[in-house]
């Protein structure tokens, strides 16, 4: 007679209640019950999205009166516009500019699991792990 170590008992008792575990029914519901099933494959379903980038460009600030500029087209110019027109001049023009990046987003998940001997695919939000949670129905006819 041959004897089995108490690790050994261990391990296969482990393994008896992972496998009634993967293979029960975890909850009723109706004329069905919940089960797990093994997951074979998982694609992520992707969607390009264009995201805005916005800059702030701003030139330097100008030294020579541009064409146009109250002290050369009004000499009767007031003191206050000949002052407005020189600060206007020496502060940098500044402008928002957008720009566009395409960035890949992951949308949903490509889902092909085995229940029973059969294989299905189920479009899912969130990656699975190792098993999905199945709702198997029992028809009558």
């Amino acid at each position: 007679q041959r004897r089995v170590s108490s690790e050994t008992q261990g391990l296969m008792m482990r393994r008896t209640l992972l496998l009634i575990f993967l293979f029960m029914p975890v909850a009723h519901a109706g004329d069905g019950y919940f089960a797990y099933a093994r997951v074979i494959d998982a694609e992520p379903i992707t969607k390009t999205q264009r995201i805005p980038l916005r800059k702030e460009v701003c030139s330097a600030a100008s030294k020579v009166a541009p064409p146009g500029d109250a002290r050369r087209e009004q000499p009767q110019a007031t003191i206050g516009d000949l002052i407005r027109a020189d600060d206007r001049l020496r502060r940098p023009q500044c402008r928002t500019v957008t720009s566009y990046e395409s960035q890949q987003k992951t949308v949903g998940w490509r889902v092909t699991y085995s229940y029973a001997g059969e294989v299905y695919v189920r479009r899912m939000q969130n990656k699975p792990g190792e098993r999905i949670r199945v709702r198997v129905d029992i028809d009558a006819g």
